[in-house]
């Protein structure tokens, strides 16, 4: 496992998956991109397990 070395960054992921189960993918999705969070990432940490989330 690798540690953190951006916390902001890693604080903008962990509220945007707050948001993905509380007010929806797509507001979710928008929220990281709006911070400019690559999109590896935003696939990564709102995949489900083998299923992968196709981004738009």
């Amino acid at each position: 496992m690798q540690r953190r070395t951006n916390t902001h960054m890693a604080a903008i992921v962990e509220h945007g998956v707050m948001l993905n189960d509380t007010m929806g993918r797509q507001l979710a999705i928008s929220y990281m991109r709006s911070f400019d969070v690559p999109e590896t990432v935003i696939e990564r940490v709102l995949g489900q397990g083998r299923r992968r989330i196709v981004l738009n």
